[in-house]
């Protein structure tokens, strides 16, 4: 843990670690954004039917073997 006050004396003297920390900052929000992306998207797909007792048209998976 760095205090923030160290930081901010850091960045007045050099420029460089407010860009660094900038270009940090939007690698964390597209490594973030890209986990919650794949998570939402893993949770909405549903499995193709492996029995083939299904009544759904497009043959998904809608717990028809479980009757």
């Amino acid at each position: 843990f760095i205090p923030c006050f160290f930081i901010q004396r850091i960045i007045k003297n050099n420029p460089f670690f407010f860009v660094l920390l900038v270009i940090l900052n939007f690698i964390y929000i597209f490594v973030y954004t890209t986990i919650v992306y794949t998570l939402f998207v893993m949770k909405n797909i549903k499995p193709k039917c492996g029995c083939g007792n299904t009544q759904n048209p497009n043959g998904y998976c809608d717990g028809s073997h479980a009757r």
